[in-house]
């Protein structure tokens, strides 16, 4: 069964452009480099830049805890206000 995940992502002021950059390299790579993901987006706050929220669906919840357990974090972790959320 898939899964959608919903990861809200909370950046220090100034660290925005950075993270994004990041994230949309990863969303560019091939489908064969990131297992199970079937699609993926990110969304940028109106009102408050440092505010992201990605979305993706996964082929299973697996693949996706499966991806998760070897992927870092799209920056290093004083870029965030607090560490990502994931649902």
């Amino acid at each position: 069964m898939s899964v959608t995940v919903v990861s809200e992502l909370h950046v220090r002021p100034g660290q925005e452009e950075a993270i994004i950059e990041v994230v949309l390299n990863r969303l560019a790579l091939p489908a064969s480099t990131i297992v199970g993901r079937r699609f993926a987006r990110l969304f940028q706050h109106l009102d408050d830049p440092t505010r992201l929220l990605y979305v993706a669906e996964w082929e299973s919840r697996e693949a996706h805890e499966a991806v998760t357990r070897t992927m870092s974090l799209p920056g290093t972790p004083d870029q965030f206000v607090c560490p990502p959320t994931f649902r």
